[in-house]
């Protein structure tokens, strides 16, 4: 009797440790357009104090895009699916269409966890590749001015999900701001948030990489990381929390411009992610820690998790 009972207790133990150890939330974090030469030489500066809490307490590895243009566009659209252009419809910046229903990150967690077990928000800074928008929702005049397509990428997740802020141009402040309020309301639920912070990006094309501006966007980005990172510890759910800061892509070395810039990262305060990869590897990274049997996604995903 008394070898059963101690035997239950352990079961019941490793249970509990199991469930203590599963992921609960989680946020992605874009900062379009961030160099990685450049956050390397500000975080020997110690110019990014939220930043360098992942690089000291958790992990920073170094991703390469591949097989695609170093584009907002077909960046955010593998960033947030896994998946090649040629499944995401987002080939370029102009040339996209309706990334198919059900392959976002999001919509993948709505369907393994449940639609009512999980909580999902996507909060944009850009629109056009990065919007929802049909062609019933354009003016006449927005028809005959648009240089896109008028089906615009996350059409599908944006009825899939359950808070889509998107649309419209938004500075980070806007974006950083919105998350907090999320976080605030959304406290007492699983949930999975996605963040794109544009200023880097927009910054770069104005005054170049290698700009006093570039490196002010920097510190912008990274203040509301560090503004995120204090209201889920003010919540008491920092540490039931996972936080990926990516990039789309990086920036030309010295230049307005990213044509060819394939060099990213990914920083995190998952202490399990080891090594380097590809943006390919970013989802199903994330989708592991949530116990999702990857196996059993269709299509497959290419990339593999960066702690295996």
């Amino acid at each position: 009797m008394l070898k059963t009972s101690v035997r239950s207790v352990l079961l019941w133990l490793v249970i509990i440790a199991a469930v203590s150890a599963e992921t609960f939330n989680a946020i992605l974090i874009s900062l379009d357009g961030a160099r990685r030469e450049r956050l390397y030489s500000m975080l020997a500066a110690d110019k990014l104090p939220a930043m360098k809490q992942f690089k000291t307490n958790g992990a920073l590895v170094e991703i390469k895009v591949e097989g695609h243009q170093t584009e907002t566009g077909p960046g955010h659209a593998e960033m947030l699916t896994g998946l090649p252009k040629e499944i995401t419809n987002v080939y370029t910046n102009p040339k996209y269409d309706a990334i198919p229903e059900g392959l976002t990150i999001g919509e993948r967690l709505k369907k393994a966890l449940g639609k009512d077990n999980i909580v999902v928000m996507m909060v944009m800074g850009k629109m056009g590749y990065m919007g929802a928008r049909s062609p019933a929702e354009f003016t006449e005049t927005e028809k005959d001015s648009w240089w896109g397509n008028l089906t615009q990428p996350y059409i599908n997740a944006r009825k899939n999900i359950d808070f889509w802020f998107g649309d419209e141009a938004r500075a980070t402040d806007v974006v950083g701001a919105k998350g907090i309020t999320y976080l605030q309301k959304f406290k007492d639920k699983r949930f999975f948030m996605f963040l794109h912070f544009k200023d880097t990006d927009a910054v770069g094309h104005t005054f170049g990489e290698n700009s006093a501006a570039y490196e002010a966007a920097f510190v912008i980005e990274d203040a509301w990381i560090g503004k995120i990172i204090d209201k889920l510890k003010d919540l008491k759910i920092y540490d039931k929390t996972l936080i990926y800061i990516t990039a789309d892509h990086g920036f030309d070395k010295g230049e307005k411009t990213h044509l060819d810039a394939p060099d990213i990262f990914l920083a995190t305060n998952d202490k399990t992610v080891k090594k380097n990869g590809t943006q390919a590897d970013i989802v199903p990274t994330i989708l592991t820690q949530f116990n999702i049997d990857l196996s059993k996604l269709e299509p497959k995903l290419p990339g593999k998790p960066l702690n295996q």
